[in-house]
């Protein structure tokens, strides 16, 4: 197989829903965002039906504001980051050459050769790939800036040279379409 030459051309909503997708997929926050309130309000209930009003409206407006705040202090972030990256405009942030032996990457400021074995997980998503290196540390390639083919084609060698549970393909809630 021939190689194959993405530019990763990344928005701030990009970043934004990179950000989504580590909390909430990779990290599992969507869990607190749903227990946690859960937990609130069924005491905010009890506390109704023992005739204690304060304390169950206390727990409800929290069981409430919680997972809002989250969400909020989230898109904060991501946003605050992705202005210290530059990303209020459109711009290619690296560029991949992959193929059979590697994973070349580049960016203005370094390079970098990967070998397959050297990949954590690759996440496919509706609109994304995840290449993470390590777990704390992805590339993001958006599908839409892909040439018609080199998305399969991506997929394809990925799963021709990682193993199968290396490869994830998720459809996370917060995608559109």
């Amino acid at each position: 197989m021939e190689s194959i030459s993405i530019d990763s051309l990344l928005s701030k909503k990009d970043y934004l829903n990179f950000c989504r997708f580590r909390s909430y997929y990779l990290n599992k926050a969507s869990r607190n965002l749903l227990v946690f309130p859960l937990l609130l309000a069924l005491f905010a209930i009890m506390n109704f039906v023992l005739k204690n009003t304060v304390l169950g409206w206390i727990l409800l407006v929290l069981a409430l504001l919680i997972p809002l705040w989250m969400s909020l202090s989230l898109r904060g972030y991501a946003i605050k980051e992705a202005k210290n990256f530059g990303l209020e405009k459109p711009r290619v942030v690296y560029s991949f050459r992959l193929n059979n032996e590697a994973i070349h990457v580049e960016n203005n400021h370094e390079k970098a050769d990967y070998q397959w074995s050297q990949v954590w997980k690759l996440f496919r998503t509706k609109q994304y790939f995840y290449l993470y290196m390590t777990p704390q540390r992805a590339f993001i390639i958006p599908i839409e800036g892909m040439e018609s083919g080199e998305e399969e084609q991506l997929w394809t060698l990925a799963g021709q040279r990682m193993a199968a549970e290396k490869l994830v393909q998720k459809k996370p809630w917060y995608e559109k379409g």
